[in-house]
């Protein structure tokens, strides 16, 4: 919930048989949830798996969303980090990854480092972490940080509250790192 009274939620995928259907995204209310808005570009619809908000932006306009490429169709590469600066009106596609055994943009989630302006932290399903510098920029970059971090499979990021230069990491198969 935003300073405003604003409530964003993101909803993932939901499969018809064999077929993701368009159903996932990132919605908002303003009204206590009783309506929803869908705020989502297309390439977000099959499978939306995390947003965050960034907490150097004062009026919280800037939002991140990570999608995976939909897994039931080989050419699908919708998968990545969508960035807006307007509370989702306009969208812009910051990561992409390449295909790594089979999969092609299966992002997790993501996290801007509260005590670092423009430093955002990527989980993804193969790839490993990613660390972009410069998140906040027209055109940010992005690079693996495998050689720190063992698990190929991360799940999920949360900066400590008390300390927020130190973070938790959740993997698959590799328990949780701090």
């Amino acid at each position: 919930v935003l300073k405003d009274g604003t409530i964003i939620a993101s909803f993932t995928a939901r499969r018809n048989g064999t077929v993701l259907t368009q159903s996932a995204g990132l919605f908002t209310s303003n009204d206590g949830g009783k309506t929803w808005t869908d705020v989502s570009i297309d390439e977000m619809k099959r499978w939306t798996t995390s947003f965050a908000i960034d907490p150097h932006d004062p009026y919280r306009n800037t939002w991140y969303v990570t999608t995976w490429s939909d897994p039931t169709n080989a050419n699908d590469n919708s998968g990545g980090v969508y960035r807006t600066i307007n509370r989702g009106r306009n969208w812009t596609r910051i990561v992409t990854l390449p295909v790594r055994n089979g999969y092609a943009g299966s992002i997790n989630a993501c996290e801007i480092n509260p005590a670092q302006n423009g430093q955002l932290y990527i989980a993804t399903e193969t790839h490993g972490l990613y660390l972009s510098q410069n998140a906040s920029a027209q055109n940010p970059t992005s690079g693996e940080l495998a050689n720190i971090f063992p698990a190929r499979a991360s799940r999920a990021i949360s900066f400590k509250q008390s300390a927020p230069w130190e973070m938790f990491v959740g993997t698959i198969g590799n328990g949780l790192r701090f």
